[in-house]
């Protein structure tokens, strides 16, 4: 069997465009194809080592917004990268390594999405190569890796950064010399690299600096926007317009400014990182702290400290996990057996840290709570089961009572737990799976009596208002009329907030 090339697709435009790369390419190990050709560029390559697909108009189009790629423009090379769909992906065998080489990330975030969608539609391994100029350094803190969206459904990250190199070099290095530099060094990479080490059942992203010293980051840590001294793990979701993101977030605190009075604050200045942040980034979280710092509705009450195992925390979801902008919080345990278990994809996204204290937790949380306040959202806990954890649930609405909290739980837990939680869980979203005993042992491995328990308790207790009990239908486990049956109960018990969905089925 003929071993399959390394297949390297890079898009090529006249600012930067990786010259002679086909000189700097094995091409006896490395097939290459060039996206989005311009101009005459293509004529001073070696014809027949690579296929290029070119739009004269849409790269004429492109000069025109300058250096900064002008989102308005997607919509265009989206459409023309989407004509060429098929003759691009039918040089992609099963199982191929496909390498994507970015140099400016803003104007080519469109070609990585629509690697990474096909990605779900045919089994092969997408890495990318990325050449920038970014504070790295700090971060890893700087929403360099956040820009990358659903980082974690990409096989590798590599990049290549010029300002470490420059550092490095104590001045002695200029920026040119610096990307020659690497430009070297990525290519050398990609004739070398066994991308195969780096499949999707590890997640890597390496930054190459110090004399290209690699070293591994952990891939959801490089998503933390501020390093604590614990080791919280977070993903944000990318924002859908980046270049909106700083100007919203300014609103938000400007909001939150008014809302409580807050006397002095200065007006912010105009953040360097627009246009390529899709989260917040340490200047954003600087202020958010500040702010909350200085209202005294913020400061925490006398309350115990207990510990909990929490996987991480998936900031800015906004309108999914209740209402407004909430952090959900998953813990790690459960003692359930569910064949399409989410918490296991949950858990490779987001690795099991160490026992957190309630304090280590809310002061990671406070960095979100003037975007929460202002957008009437707050704090859900989910996991695993955060019913398992109710005594540390309780002990962060203890020192913090007029935050926002919901739960989201299968109820399969002992009432006394729901009862502790009652009094202050704005609302609670049950998943139920099904209400037919067999369906509910087949599919989690227990009885469902706990269940029926705890939504009678509730309901007794006049709060189920606050209910909102999903009823799913489950591929290989209910029918549409044991759906409508589960329903049927429910409202029986004076249940009628009641959320139908169908399983989007996570096989581990």
């Amino acid at each position: 069997m003929t071993a399959r090339k390394t297949k390297v697709f890079y898009y090529l435009d006249d600012y930067f465009h990786f010259d002679n790369l086909i000189d700097r390419l094995d091409v006896s190990k490395v097939d290459v194809y060039s996206l989005l050709g311009s101009y005459g560029r293509m004529k001073a390559f070696k014809k027949g080592l690579f296929t290029s697909y070119e739009n004269k108009k849409i790269e004429e189009d492109f000069f025109q917004c300058g250096r900064y790629y002008d989102f308005d423009l997607s919509s265009s090379i989206e459409s023309y990268f989407k004509q060429h769909t098929k003759e691009i992906f039918e040089q992609i065998q099963e199982e191929d390594d496909v390498v994507f080489l970015i140099e400016d990330i803003d104007a080519q975030l469109r070609f990585y999405d629509l690697f990474r969608e096909y990605k779900k539609q045919f089994p092969y391994h997408f890495h990318v190569c990325a050449l920038g100029n970014y504070d790295v350094r700090e971060g890893v803190t700087d929403g360099m890796a956040r820009i990358f969206p659903y980082y974690f459904e990409v096989d590798s990250i590599h990049i290549y950064n010029e300002k470490d190199l420059i550092e490095a070099g104590n001045g002695e290095t200029d920026r040119r010399t610096a990307r020659q530099l690497l430009i070297e060094q990525m290519m050398q990479d990609v004739n070398s690299i066994h991308f195969s080490l780096y499949h999707s059942d590890r997640d890597h992203i390496w930054f190459y600096q110090d004399g290209y010293k690699e070293y591994k980051v952990d891939v959801t840590a490089a998503c933390n926007a501020v390093k604590e001294h614990h080791d919280l793990h977070e993903v944000i979701p990318r924002w859908e317009q980046p270049d909106q993101c700083c100007d919203r977030f300014r609103k938000l605190r400007r909001a939150y400014v008014h809302k409580h009075w807050i006397r002095g604050w200065a007006k912010e200045k105009e953040c360097t990182h627009r246009q390529i942040c899709t989260g917040p980034c340490p200047y954003c979280e600087q202020m958010a702290y500040a702010l909350v710092d200085r209202n005294p509705e913020e400061q925490p009450q006398r309350a115990p400290n207990p510990y909990a195992r929490i996987t991480g925390i998936m900031r800015f979801r906004e309108d999914i996990d209740g209402p407004g902008i909430r952090s959900l919080v998953l813990f790690d345990r459960c003692e359930m057996h569910c064949a399409y278990c989410l918490n296991k994809a949950t858990v490779n996204i987001l690795p099991v840290t160490e026992m957190i204290s309630v304090k280590e937790l809310t002061d990671h949380l406070k960095k979100d709570r003037v975007y929460q306040d202002v957008s009437g959202g707050g704090i859900t806990f989910g996991g695993g089961e955060p019913l398992l954890e109710a005594d540390f649930i309780k002990a962060v609405h203890t020192m913090y009572p007029h935050w926002d909290i919901g739960i989201e739980t299968s109820f399969h837990v002992k009432t006394e737990a729901v009862a502790l939680l009652l009094p202050f869980v704005s609302f609670w979203y049950v998943d139920i799976k099904d209400m037919n005993p067999d369906i509910y042992l087949a599919y989690t491995g227990m009885t469902n009596s706990l269940v029926i328990r705890n939504l009678k308790f509730v309901v007794a207790q006049g709060y189920q208002d606050r209910l909102v009990v999903r009823v799913p239908h489950i591929p290989n486990y209910n029918t549409a009329e044991d759906v409508n049956r589960s329903k049927q109960m429910l409202l029986k018990m004076g249940i009628t907030h009641i959320d139908e969905f169908v399983y989007k089925v996570v096989l581990s």
